[in-house]
């Protein structure tokens, strides 16, 4: 197994140094955050960003995004009360907030919170609010791990960063100030976090922070860059921005198109979710409960090169038929290798609907003649950010000895275009 962390080695040494720090250290990190807060509450911003989670085992998840975020107070409607169906924002109404985490895109406009998702074009989520905040939006997407939005929406919070419910709250220390950066660090116990924030604009540069979880450790990193100038203070009034670089999420900042899409309650219900793949992504890591052994990992199940198949199991039966399809495709599209479908339980029901689930599950697979797929269970709430980052629709991966993906096809598109599925059988085993 090919281990790749994310964080540098330093971030032990650099939380341990945090603590022999005196006590002034704590007033100067309450001013730092302070003063970020006043810079992503008073200006207009515009950034990009990366994420990036590794287990102990290896890459776990990856991706991108960016964020416009404009929360100069302008005086709108208030709505009667908060959660009720909104109204379509009136096309003056201020843009706030667009946020953009793979597929996910969160926009406030006005006093509505809009959810979409990029691959789903017929449904969307809403909430009103009274004012932007962290509860508002966590509600939404709970796992949102960007200390610029924590700090911004949350109350002040003196030295303690809050990403709750990602993380505990986290009471900093100054580390180090020079002319470039400054550099905040608290503990986890028994893990760390950091956070290097630009000296001059007090907005965040880089955050870091290594998680203990029951199954060991995650560290997480997120690098942040701004866009430019001529693009945060370009006009944000909800028509298309023609000036906007190329990027996730930033090509144009036209209100989301709610005419045809039909209204959800959750952003669970706008696509199945999934985990976060990219290629050269190892998987070895991933806790699974095949149907035939008892709990192992995926790295466990793979010993030879391997074709994976993602679905998401929902209350209704449909995603059996899912199931079938994925199969049976799988099969098909190379019958030399093993074949294992893994099942992504939201809720951590696994358990409790074993029996049942599984032989729904049989069943469909050999309606499908996909008997020898290897069925797997996943609990899903034990992937690091499900929630946060982009999931992938159900698909099929090609995997490698070592359990990293060197292909990944979505459902919808081999679905759409068989000629996908080519792709994925000449995929080289052993590309990296």
């Amino acid at each position: 197994m090919r281990c790749r962390r994310v964080l540098q080695p330093s971030i032990a040494a650099l939380a341990g140094a945090a603590m022999a720090l005196p006590a002034l250290a704590d007033d100067r990190a309450a001013q730092a955050l302070a003063a970020m807060r006043e810079a992503y509450r008073t200006d207009r911003i515009a950034e990009r960003f990366t994420i990036e989670v590794a287990s102990q085992h290896g890459v776990a998840d990856a991706s991108e995004g960016g964020l416009l975020i404009d929360l100069d107070p302008t005086p709108t409607d208030t709505p009667a009360h908060a959660g009720a169906h909104a109204p379509m924002a009136p096309v003056e109404a201020p843009l706030r907030l667009d946020l953009v985490l793979g597929p996910l895109r969160c926009t406030a406009i006005g006093s509505r919170l809009i959810v979409t998702h990029a691959a789903d074009a017929d449904r969307f989520t809403d909430r009103l609010f009274d004012e932007a905040s962290q509860r508002v939006l966590f509600e939404l997407l709970p796992a949102v791990p960007l200390p610029q939005l924590a700090v911004a929406l949350g109350p002040p919070a003196g030295d303690t960063l809050d990403l709750a419910p990602l993380l505990p709250p986290v009471r900093l220390d100054l580390l180090a100030s020079t002319e470039e950066t400054i550099t905040l660090s608290g503990s986890l116990a028994p893990g760390s976090a950091t956070l290097v924030l630009d000296a001059a604009t007090h907005r965040l540069l880089r955050f870091e922070a290594t998680i203990p979880a029951a199954s060991g450790w995650y560290d997480m990193t997120v690098e942040v860059g701004s866009i430019g100038d001529h693009v945060a203070d370009a006009s944000i009034d909800g028509r298309a921005s023609t000036d906007c670089p190329p990027g996730p999420g930033l090509e144009g900042r036209s209100p989301p198109d709610l005419d045809r899409r039909g209204r959800v309650r959750e952003v669970d219900d706008l696509r199945p979710r999934g985990l976060v793949l990219v290629p050269r992504s190892e998987l070895g890591w991933l806790p699974v409960v095949p149907a035939d052994c008892p709990p192992t990992t995926l790295g466990g199940l793979v010993n030879s090169p391997a074709l994976v198949a993602l679905v998401v199991r929902r209350d209704d039966p449909a995603w059996l038929e899912t199931a079938a399809r994925l199969a049976g495709t799988m099969t098909r599209a190379d019958p030399d290798v093993s074949a294992i479908l893994l099942v992504f339980d939201e809720s951590g029901r696994r358990h409790a609907n074993w029996a049942s689930d599984l032989a729904g599950l049989t069943a469909a697979l050999a309606e499908a003649g996909a008997t020898g797929v290897r069925p797997a269970w996943v609990d899903a709430r034990g992937v690091p950010l499900r929630l946060a980052l982009p999931p992938i629709d159900p698909g099929i991966l090609r995997l490698d000895a070592d359990a990293a993906i060197v292909a990944a096809v979505p459902f919808a598109e081999f679905d759409a275009d068989p000629g996908e599925l080519d792709r994925l059988r000449a995929a080289p085993p052993s590309a990296r």
